[in-house]
């Protein structure tokens, strides 16, 4: 039974850091004044709790107006 415990933590383990190196790529190449480009970048902005708008969102908030 310890030896299973080990074994989760250390695949927890080197899941988290495959996830923080993945999300430190994603913040270096995204811009966030564009629309995402990738699954990277939009996963990078659902994880910090960014809201984009989709062009078409947009585009009915201007005729609106």
């Amino acid at each position: 039974m310890f030896v299973v415990a080990i074994a989760v933590g250390l695949i927890t383990l080197l899941a988290s850091l495959i996830f923080l190196a993945d999300f430190a790529r994603a913040t270096r190449s995204d811009d966030p004044r564009l629309p995402a480009h990738n699954s990277r970048a939009r996963r990078h902005r659902w994880a910090v709790g960014m809201y984009t708008r989709g062009p078409e969102t947009r585009e009915k908030e201007l005729a609106g107006r």
